[in-house]
């Protein structure tokens, strides 16, 4: 039997059969940034997405209707963009949002189109698009991703010029709208693109990550499940009101890079770590446990956002 025992060990690691080594993250060794802001005598109520750029971070405020592009180092507030209403410069309902080249793109789901905004807030174009969006990224040559509903009622991502003219259709979904909340369950999604145009795609309440060339092949496919969602029952859970509307609990929130390659997806408790082939490098958890909104990683820190606005805490991240 001690013949064999090396090769099996060396197997099981191979195939991921071990535990996975846990990041923890505790609070109380984190950077309290939102203290930094509102000494800075800025407030924020309801954060639904964070980006960065070389010296800023930027905040989409859904219920302000405004992106705030706050300075890396101090915490200060360098400018406003957007602000609640119909206008041209202003955001009905802010859902998701992305900065690249100097730019802002929102995708708000009020409008039913995108607006996109210089960094320091002048508005640069906005257009309609054929279903309210709900997801965008762009690349590096300003082509828009966007989520929506197809014409024939399934769940897609197109793309868009800046000109706002619908180029083609990326990837459809086979889930064709119902009504109901298996509809939602597969239908529910968030995205993005690495440094390739290799595109991820994270199935928020299915639990589900896969990965696409940047011509639409599916590369891989992997359940999102790890002992932390085992641990705190993340299960997604539904709500249906008196008005026949469905409500969803979601588990799974986020997604995005590290400065490697690796693809981290990020749930109420912690998040998941995966290289570029989808192999899991690492779990995070964070003490205590948080409800967690969304986090992004940048220059080797990990900032995160629980309860809309209520805490904003960076911890250092230093995985390679």
């Amino acid at each position: 039997m001690k013949k064999i025992v090396f090769p099996v060990l060396v197997l099981l690691m191979a195939v991921g059969l071990f535990p996975e080594d846990t990041i923890l993250l505790k609070t109380s060794e984190s950077v309290d940034l939102l203290e930094k802001m509102e000494a800075n005598d800025f407030f924020m109520k309801a954060i639904l997405g964070v980006d960065v750029d070389e010296n800023c971070i930027y905040f989409l405020d859904q219920a302000l209707g405004t992106v705030f592009r706050v300075d890396k180092n101090t915490a200060k507030l360098v400018n406003t963009i957007g602000s609640k209403g119909q206008g041209p410069a202003e955001l009905q309902y802010g859902d998701s949002f992305r900065v690249k080249n100097k730019m802002v793109f929102v995708a708000d789901t009020g409008f039913n189109g995108i607006k996109i905004f210089t960094i320091d807030g002048k508005i640069v174009k906005e257009f309609k698009t054929s279903s309210p969006p709900k997801w965008i990224d762009v690349n590096q040559r300003n082509e828009i991703f966007v989520s929506g509903v197809s014409s024939e009622g399934y769940p897609n991502i197109s793309v868009y010029n800046m000109e706002g003219k619908k180029v083609r259709e990326f990837l459809k979904f086979p889930y064709k709208d119902t009504g109901g909340a298996s509809y939602i369950l597969n239908s529910e999604l968030i995205f993005r693109m690495d440094n390739d145009e290799n595109m991820v795609v994270v199935f928020i309440l299915k639990k589900l990550v896969r990965k696409y060339s940047k011509m639409g092949v599916l590369l891989w496919e992997k359940e999102i499940k790890n002992k932390i969602m085992d641990k705190y029952n993340t299960e997604p859970r539904f709500d249906v009101r008196n008005t026949g509307a469905i409500y969803y609990h979601r588990s799974v929130f986020s997604l995005g890079f590290d400065e490697t390659g690796n693809i981290i997806v990020g749930h109420v408790y912690g998040g998941v770590i995966y290289d570029k082939d989808g192999n899991i490098v690492h779990l995070i958890e964070f003490e205590p446990p948080n409800n967690l909104d969304t986090f992004r990683i940048y220059d080797g820190k990990i900032l995160a956002i629980s309860g809309l606005c209520r805490e904003i805490n960076v911890y250092n991240y230093n995985i390679r």
